[in-house]
């Protein structure tokens, strides 16, 4: 196609996804750079730049051709998505949870909720995962859901068996977006664990570039601290307390090996329905 018209942006934007795909960044620049060339315009040519730079792990360039694609529309839901993913792969969570938010309110589509709810996950935000999870699968009820979603966010909140489950059921889909995960930053997290390898062997990806070699790390996990409470009464003045709705205030009385790093191990002496409250209004502001 491209020997046919050299100037047809459509055929440099798909060749560019596959080089992309298969870690060839410059090259795929070279065609992605056309596209933009040719249809200044083009918003799809703006956020496969910001694709391709996410991908080699060019931050910072990654981000300038997201914002800009923003700029030039607002409301492209698509836009917000990558800048998502972008901060994801960076790791800075909430900012990633915001332009995906966007994302959703923009074009509440199965693969950007999906996103949201692997974000949530990784952020440890369980409650808003599930919650997420939830969602999709009404979703998927009436309309296509890419089984990668599910599997991400499954591995997210530590379901890794089902996780892989659903890669398994992405690859006989033919799920697009299991093209992208050689190199894409946001599947750092998987990447330690062998079922992963397996999977990028399955769907075929050439041996050379490699896959990038990364540390170790694991989506953030939700503790909290519970320790016994007493009631000692509703004076609004004493700071170093905890006060629920009720208006009762409560003082910890912690074991003597109680501290941040066994906080998993410390007695649940509160009832469930504190939780939530305890989190968000514990003086010491620590999940």
């Amino acid at each position: 196609a491209i020997e046919l018209d050299p100037n047809y942006a459509t055929a440099h934007n798909f060749y560019g996804d596959l080089l992309i795909s298969v870690g060839r960044f410059d090259e795929s620049d070279e065609h992605k750079r056309l596209v933009v060339s040719i249809d200044p315009g083009s918003l799809i040519g703006r956020v496969d730049l910001a694709l391709s730079a996410n991908d080699r792990r060019d931050f910072n360039s990654a981000i300038e051709h997201a914002q800009t694609a923003i700029e030039m529309d607002p409301t492209f839901a698509h836009a917000h998505n990558v800048l998502g993913e972008i901060y994801l792969s960076m790791r800075r969570f909430e900012d990633a949870i915001v332009e995906l938010s966007r994302a959703c309110d923009l074009e509440a589509s199965g693969y950007h909720v999906g996103s949201l709810g692997y974000a949530y996950g990784l952020a440890g935000r369980r409650a808003d995962a599930l919650a997420t999870l939830k969602i999709l699968t009404e979703m998927s009820q009436c309309e296509y859901v890419p089984m990668s979603r599910f599997a991400l966010l499954h591995f997210a909140i530590g379901n890794r068996e089902l996780a892989f489950e659903y890669f398994d059921r992405a690859f006989d889909d033919r799920d697009i977006s299991l093209a992208f995960l050689k190199f894409s930053p946001n599947v750092d997290p998987l990447r330690s664990d062998p079922r992963f390898d397996a999977l990028l062997e399955r769907i075929g990806f050439p041996p050379d570039p490699p896959a990038p070699v990364v540390e170790p790390w694991t989506p953030k996990q939700t503790r909290v601290a519970i320790l016994p409470f007493e009631v000692v009464g509703t004076n609004p003045e004493v700071d170093d307390l905890t006060r629920f709705p009720d208006g009762k205030r409560f003082r910890a009385t912690a074991p003597p090996n109680a501290n941040e790093e066994n906080a998993d191990y410390l007695d649940i002496h509160v009832t469930l329905n504190f939780l939530e409250e305890l989190k968000r209004l514990a003086p010491t502001g620590k999940e």
